[in-house]
């Protein structure tokens, strides 16, 4: 059983479509799509990366009557059995483990009768092993053998029906192989407690091997078909639809393939990603003294990179988990929120667009479609895509800071540029001259040069001044100095 529940970790308030689906499992009796089906089976349909396992694992313990883990529900009535399917296609069919999962279980009420209980276990693994022998397919010559098969043609027509019906091991074994079937399909009936609702949670089928997939789908649809039992499929049917294709050619009607396994296919909402990444910073500090109107504008900021990047919940934690260790590393040194937008930017580029982030930082080639992109409130990217070519030392910056915010200049209106920095302290010249102008107080902990780059990058001024930006840059985003982090 997994360690989520609603109350603790709910993060995109799906409580109630989990109170929905428990109505259509609960009522599924009146749903069925004909008088021929007895189990009801639901398709729980959203895309890779939206948060399905997670919604399963709280589900399950929803099912089984917790909210919490010290909490309980009125859902008591309810047998969860959870097969990962993904973690079982390594086998050669899915019969095997996915039957092996339900006998794992505590499904059946051995209490009421066990000696009679116990002989049925017997009969239904008798039945199961008849089962996993004819799914594993055999080439016919394994089945008849030549000379017989050729004294057999010497013969009537009438003679050798008979041969295939009844002497040949090829259809004596898809005969048994049918007999199993019913055999199974018995016991089972009768060993499952008819009290309880068994509800089969089946997850990450659409991950899975193409024929794996589909035969799970098969098994589920001819064996497993008797009231009480409910299945979800957690999948995303655009992309079991392509392993449908896979096996059955491009021009194969996928989607109507699937609906023939499905009783109902439910979405999953669309998630309120605001309220998620505001949920998933709670109790994070960008830096000291850090404002909530900063944390608001960054929270604001990273929304609209989810939006514009078209970033799954995967994708959102993902980024969250590496800005959390570079917050650790280096970045809770940076004051000031347009540093950590900044970052931000950088590091969604390296999860979703690999190609752009290795141009930049690798090739020195800013993708034309990154240099037209506007970011409100941190125009300072765009600054910064201008010059990941160009040597630090060289930059067109300002510097600014709480007393310079238009950036440091003289009485006549020129700005100053950094000419070196000892102890902390900045010392300035004019643009193009190469003496030393004035000596600065002190490098503060808000100055920054046209916002990309800040106090903590100043203060390493000597070391860094002949480097490349980009290059410079990019080693900030992979931690060079991680190892000697104090975090």
């Amino acid at each position: 059983m997994a360690e989520r529940y609603f109350i603790d970790d709910d993060k995109l308030n799906r409580r109630k479509y989990a109170d929905f689906l428990r109505t259509i499992i609960e009522n599924s009796d009146k749903y069925k799509r004909n008088g021929i089906e007895s189990s009801y089976v639901i398709a729980v349909d959203s895309s890779w990366g939206t948060g399905k396992t997670y919604f399963t694992d709280m589900f399950e313990n929803y099912l089984l009557g917790f909210d919490g883990k010290d909490s309980e529900n009125e859902n008591m009535d309810y047998t969860v059995i959870r097969f990962d399917a993904w973690k079982n296609d390594f086998w050669n069919n899915a019969f095997e483990p996915f039957v092996a999962s339900i006998m794992g279980q505590d499904i059946f009420d051995l209490e009421r009768d066990s000696k009679n209980a116990e002989s049925l276990l017997k009969n239904l693994a008798v039945s199961a092993g008849i089962i996993a022998k004819g799914i594993v397919k055999r080439k016919v010559e394994a089945y008849i053998d030549p000379d017989s098969l050729d004294e057999a043609i010497n013969k009537s027509a009438g003679s050798a029906k008979d041969f295939l019906l009844r002497d040949s091991k090829l259809f004596n074994d898809y005969q048994e192989f049918k007999r199993g079937i019913e055999d199974f399909k018995e016991a089972l009936l009768r060993l499952v407690d008819d009290k309880r609702k068994i509800v089969i949670l089946v997850d990450e089928l659409d991950r899975c091997k193409p024929t794996f997939s589909i035969q799970l789908l098969e098994i589920v649809k001819h064996l497993f078909d008797m009231s009480g039992i409910t299945f979800l499929f957690m999948i995303d049917i655009e992309q079991l639809s392509h392993s449908v294709k896979t096996v059955y050619g491009q021009g194969m009607d996928a989607t109507g393939y699937l609906c023939r396994f499905f009783d109902y296919i439910a979405r999953i909402p669309k998630p309120d990603i605001k309220a998620y990444i505001h949920n998933s910073f709670e109790g994070v500090e960008l830096f000291d003294d850090c404002k909530s109107s900063d944390k608001d504008k960054f929270i604001n900021f990273y929304y609209e990179l989810c939006m514009r990047f078209d970033l799954s919940l995967r994708d959102i934690d993902t980024i969250i988990c590496s800005y959390r260790i570079i917050l650790d590393s280096f970045l809770k040194e940076y004051i000031l929120v347009e540093a950590h937008g900044f970052y931000l930017f950088y590091l969604i580029l390296k999860y979703k667009d690999v190609l752009a982030f290795n141009n930049i930082f690798l090739k020195n080639n800013v993708p034309e479609e990154l240099r037209r992109l506007e970011f409100a409130g941190f125009s300072n990217i765009k600054e910064s895509l201008r010059n990941v070519t160009r040597t630090i030392d060289n930059l067109e910056y300002k510097i600014i800071s709480e007393y310079y915010k238009d950036g440091m200049q003289l009485q006549t209106g020129e700005y100053l540029k950094v000419a070196g920095v000892q102890e902390d302290k900045l010392y300035v010249k004019r643009r193009g001259s190469s003496s030393q102008l004035q000596q600065y107080a002190g490098v503060t902990d808000d100055m920054n040069l046209n916002g990309i780059l800040f106090a903590p990058d100043i203060k390493k001024w000597e070391e860094i001044k002949n480097m490349q930006y980009g290059h410079y840059i990019h080693q900030q985003l992979e931690m060079f100095n991680f190892v000697n982090a104090d975090i």
